[in-house]
């Protein structure tokens, strides 16, 4: 599954995996080679996390809180989230 994402979005958010990792990609240029595209110009993060669990975290994002739906484990999510280095609190998770 592909999710298109506003690079600011993810900077916006300088202290999770995917803010640092464009803000750094930002800082180095468009040739950093810590965070570089396929040859269809897009960017593989999150492997291992499905695509339902990678969704709720982008929630994270964009409402500055995520909803865990029945169908994803409490624990799958919190998984992904320490992966991405978003907070997993009562604050960010209801």
């Amino acid at each position: 599954m592909r999710f298109l994402i506003d690079q600011k979005l993810l900077t916006s958010h300088p202290d999770t995996m995917l803010g640092r990792m464009f803000a750094m990609r930002d800082a180095r240029g468009a040739g950093a080679e810590l965070v570089t595209p396929n040859e269809r110009d897009e960017f593989v993060v999150a492997d291992g996390t499905t695509a339902a669990c990678f969704r709720v975290a982008l929630e994270y994002y964009t409402h500055g809180q995520m909803r865990c739906p029945p169908n994803i484990s409490v624990a799958e999510l919190r998984d992904a989230c320490d992966y991405l280095l978003i907070p997993f609190n009562a604050n960010t998770v209801k």
